[in-house]
């Protein structure tokens, strides 16, 4: 069962050069192929929309590095505008 502000690992769809997205969901609804979420995506940027039956539930050390690294540049930028 999920819920709001739930962080969840899933697919990305097209496969992008980060293969998974990481996110709090943001909006719960229901489709065709199963009951689904819209996220912001905290790896690639944006929102994305993933379905429930995909989340990852362990995550690998590979797709926690994508996230170390997504967050680093992140704060490097806002360092950057500080100065």
């Amino acid at each position: 069962m999920i819920q709001l502000k739930q962080t969840v690992w899933v697919p990305c769809y097209p496969v992008s050069q980060n293969q998974v997205g990481f996110g709090a969901i943001t909006k719960i609804f229901e489709t065709d192929e199963g009951q689904a979420f819209e996220f912001y995506d905290e790896i690639n940027g944006g929102i994305r929309i993933g379905l429930t039956k995909d989340i990852i539930e362990k995550p690998t050390g590979r797709m926690m590095g994508q996230y170390a690294r997504a967050k680093n540049e992140l704060d490097q930028v806002f360092k950057d505008k500080k100065k």
